[in-house]
C-alpha cells in the first residue's frame, strides 16, 4: 500500500462482526481460546494498571466543574473520518515516515493506524476493536466518544517507544499502552496482547457516556474486559492475572471496604493505591456481571449520579444488601474460590 493508493476501510457498527471472535496472538505467539465455544479475547498477563501521569488521566474523572446535563453528541460523518485520515497521512509524512510504513482504516468511532502488515492490522481492527465496540455499545454505552479517537497499534516495544516519542513528543509511561485524552488517542504496544487495548477502549466511551463516572468504576470496567469473551452474544470478563494479588490481600486482611473504595478520590485511586484498587474494582464488577447486575448497576448509577456521586448507595440497592460489611465478607469468600489458570 502507498499513500496514493490508500483505501479507507469504513467498518460500520450496523454490519459489525457479530460472528467474529476476538482471537489474537498473545506475547508468546499462541492463539488464545477457551475450552468453551466462545474464544477468550486477547490479553496481556502483565499489568496495565500503571498509574497514568496527570496529563493522561482519563477525561471522565470527576471534577468540580459543572457539566451540561445533556449535550447532543456530535455525529461524525464519512467526510469527517476521511478528513481525519488525511490529517494522519500528513502527520506521518511530516514526521518523516515512508509512504507505506503505516496502514490506516476506519472502525467507527475510531481510526486505526498500525505498522504491521495491512492484513494483520485489519484482523486486529475487525476481531478485537470492532468486536469490542459492538458489544460494549450494546450493553453499556449510549454515546460515542466526543471526538474521533485514533488507535495507534505499534508492532513491538521498540516501535512503540520510538514512535510514541516521535509522534507525541514524550516516552510512554507504561510498557503496554494507554489512553491520552489530550492527544485523543489510544497508543498501544500491541505485541503485549490485546487485553490492554480492550481496557483502554472503555475509557473514551465512559468519558462521553458517563462524564462523572468515578475512577473506581471507570477502571473496574476497563480492567474487567482485559480478559474477555462472549456469552450469549454479550461481552463478559473472565478471571485474569489480577486475581492472585487480590486473594493475597484478602488473606492478609489488607483490603479496603467497598465504601472506602467507592469514596476514593481520583487522585488517591491512581496515586495512593494500596496495591488493590484495580483488582478490587475489577472483581466487584466481575461479581456484578456474574449475578447479571452489572448493566443494571452501571445504568442506574449513570442516571442517578447526582444523588450518589460515589455510587455506594446505588451499589447497595442493586445488590439488595442491608449490611455491606457482611456482604463484603461473603464476596471475599467467593473471590477466594475463583481460579485463573494462566
Amino acid at each position: 500500500m502507498t499513500w496514493h493508493r490508500l483505501t479507507i476501510c469504513v467498518a460500520l457498527l450496523a454490519t459489525g462482526c457479530a460472528n467474529e471472535q476476538p482471537a489474537e496472538d498473545d506475547r508468546a505467539g499462541r492463539s488464545l481460546s477457551s475450552t468453551s465455544p466462545t474464544s477468550v479475547a486477547p490479553r496481556s498477563d502483565t499489568p496495565s494498571s500503571t498509574a497514568p501521569s496527570s496529563a493522561e488521566l482519563p477525561s471522565s474523572v470527576p471534577t468540580n466543574m459543572a457539566r451540561p446535563a445533556e449535550l447532543a453528541p456530535k455525529q461524525f460523518t464519512d467526510d469527517d473520518f476521511r478528513r481525519r485520515v488525511e490529517e494522519l497521512r500528513t502527520k506521518l509524512l511530516d514526521s518523516g515516515f515512508e509512504e507505506d510504513r503505516f496502514h490506516i482504516m476506519v472502525v467507527r468511532p475510531f481510526v486505526v493506524i498500525g505498522d504491521e502488515r495491512p492484513e494483520v492490522v485489519e484482523r486486529r481492527a475487525e476481531r478485537t476493536i470492532q468486536w469490542a465496540v459492538t458489544r460494549l455499545k450494546q450493553d453499556f454505552f449510549r454515546r460515542d466518544p466526543t471526538a474521533i479517537v485514533d488507535i495507534w497499534l505499534f508492532k513491538n516495544k521498540e516501535s512503540y517507544e520510538r514512535n510514541t516519542q516521535k509522534l507525541f513528543g514524550r516516552q510512554p509511561h507504561t510498557p503496554f499502552g494507554y489512553y491520552s485524552p489530550r492527544d485523543e488517542a489510544l497508543v498501544m504496544n500491541i505485541s503485549t496482547g490485546g487485553g490492554t487495548l480492550v481496557h483502554e477502549i472503555v475509557h473514551p466511551f465512559v468519558a462521553a457516556d458517563f462524564p462523572n463516572c468515578p475512577a473506581w468504576l471507570n477502571e473496574g470496567l476497563g480492567s474487567l474486559f482485559e480478559q474477555c469473551g462472549q456469552r450469549d452474544e454479550r461481552i463478559v470478563g473472565y478471571t485474569n492475572w489480577r486475581l492472585r494479588g487480590l486473594q493475597r490481600a484478602i488473606r492478609d486482611s489488607k483490603l479496603p471496604t467497598f465504601k472506602t473504595l467507592c469514596l476514593t478520590s481520583t487522585d488517591a485511586f491512581y496515586h495512593a493505591d494500596p496495591g488493590t484498587n484495580y483488582a478490587q474494582a475489577r472483581y466487584l464488577c466481575y461479581y456484578l456481571q456474574e449475578k447479571d447486575l452489572l448493566r443494571k448497576y452501571y445504568q442506574q448509577f449513570r442516571e442517578a449520579h447526582r444523588q450518589d456521586p460515589a455510587g455506594f448507595a446505588i451499589l447497595q440497592e442493586v445488590l439488595g444488601e442491608a449490611d455491606m460489611p457482611v456482604f463484603q465478607s461473603r464476596w471475599e469468600r467467593w473471590v477466594l474460590e475463583l481460579r485463573f489458570p494462566g
